[in-house]
């Protein structure tokens, strides 16, 4: 849809600013618009058409107005005929969206424009990382004769070595539950 910037013309389908869907059957010689509308039958308007929305996809009274969302994930990676970019080609045009095609494939970063897609194509987000925690544990050299060393490591001083000398610590990433 795009916001009214021309006339209806004959064969286009447009809703006012009330959500009265109509199909334009043309515009009388002084210039009102003759449109039906499934609720109010053959007539024409006086009233200005401005604030109307031209529904450019319509092709019925039961079409549904697609149901669209911008895509903003930068590692999005743009699928051909699926995902939609809009491009303003230049200061006086306004934006229009494009099916992908030529840029299938690419990341939303790489394009540095608008991304869409239909709700119910949207990709599902990233599971968000698992919770964790940080614990902090003491090393300890360990030995019972002073020949056979080892490493043990845990939070408080093991307390059953001859030999128990504290080297250090070390910190773990543990699932927060």
């Amino acid at each position: 849809m795009t916001e009214q910037t021309k006339r209806p013309r004959a064969g286009e389908w447009w809703e006012d600013e009330n959500g009265l869907r109509c199909h334009v059957i043309g515009i009388r010689a002084d210039g009102r618009t003759v449109f039906e509308s499934r609720q109010a039958g053959s007539v024409w308007t006086q009233r200005d058409t401005t604030g109307w929305q031209q529904l450019e996809e319509c092709d019925s009274y039961e079409w549904v107005k697609p149901d669209w969302v911008e895509i903003t994930d930068p590692d999005h990676v743009l699928r051909r005929g699926v995902d939609h970019v809009q491009f303003k080609l230049g200061p006086k045009k306004s934006p229009r969206w494009y099916a992908v095609d030529q840029s299938t494939g690419c990341a939303v970063r790489e394009l540095g424009c608008k991304i869409r897609c239909l709700r119910e194509d949207l990709p599902e987000a990233p599971p968000a990382p698992p919770k964790t925690k940080t614990i902090t544990m003491m090393r300890w050299l360990c030995s019972s004769n002073g020949v056979l060393w080892f490493q043990i490591t845990q939070q408080k001083k093991p307390g059953i070595w001859k030999n128990e000398i504290n080297v250090g610590t070390e910190s773990f990433e543990v699932p927060d539950e």
